[in-house]
């Protein structure tokens, strides 16, 4: 299992326990960048994902391999006031992460979670939660820190996660309407080099430099690579634009604002 899942989520969980700590009671109402969801309804979110997550994993510890119904918890949290939907996810979150974290190496290699109608194993388990904590903790910050960025350390781990299911979150109409086109975008923070390609798919794929250089009549694009994350993401609204970000050609920023509607 990746070594750096569990520490980069503890962190994440520090950091947002910490602003928990300093919200007011109008803080929790405010809107959140996540769609029509409230700071606190945000937190709610995480906290009943933990939940579930705890109980995934009391479940394949146990050698139960049925799915977990998350319809009675997310019924729970969505009950729940504000105030307890803040304050209850920093003490599900804490019983998750203690869980998993005493797991000893061989336990945590032959774990099989359930997730949807599928296993999975743990590694990959976390590293979903990860991009889960990593946007939605930006989601909660931004709405009191314009210029928030994803955790730093988080980049690395799922750049790659992101950008392979760029396609299934892309806007289809959108698409369509766009077709054919491609764009070379080109990322810093870690460094990278990747190709959108828009035709009867959606496909976003890492390119070598010396193949980058033959597209003739790409478009490109170039910003840090949390940026491209929040893009495909649905994060990366002209006010919230990484500096430096260079667009040319088609598809232009807001072709791919649209194509990548967000979640």
């Amino acid at each position: 299992m990746n070594g750096q899942l569990l520490p980069i989520l503890r962190i994440s969980h520090h950091q947002l326990t910490a602003l928990a700590g300093r919200l007011h009671q109008a803080d929790l109402t405010r809107p959140s960048y996540a769609r029509n969801w409230t700071v606190a309804q945000v937190y709610s979110h995480l906290g009943s994902g933990a939940e579930i997550g705890l109980a995934a994993v009391g479940a394949a510890l146990d050698g139960v391999t049925a799915p977990i119904d998350p319809e009675p918890i997310w019924a729970r949290w969505n009950a729940k006031t504000p105030a307890a939907m803040v304050s209850d996810y920093v003490d599900a979150d804490e019983r998750y992460l203690t869980v998993v974290e005493g797991l000893d190496d061989a336990t945590r290699e032959r774990l099989r979670v359930p997730f949807h109608l599928d296993l999975v194993d743990l590694s990959t388990y976390l590293t979903l939660r990860l991009i889960e904590h990593t946007l939605h903790n930006w989601d909660i910050r931004v709405a009191f820190d314009p210029q928030a960025t994803l955790a730093t350390a988080a980049v690395p781990l799922l750049i790659d996660v992101l950008v392979t299911g760029a396609a299934e979150v892309s806007d289809r109409t959108t698409a369509t309407r766009m077709a054919p086109a491609e764009l070379v975008i080109t990322t810093t923070g870690p460094d990278g080099r990747y190709l959108l390609t828009i035709g009867e798919n959606v496909s976003l794929r890492l390119l070598d430099e010396q193949a980058a250089a033959t597209r003739p009549g790409a478009g490109w694009l170039e910003l840090p690579t949390e940026g491209l994350m929040r893009l495909v993401s649905g994060r990366m609204d002209p006010k919230h634009t990484p500096d430096p970000t260079v667009s040319d050609g088609k598809p232009t920023l807001d072709d791919l604002r649209q194509l990548f509607p967000g979640y």
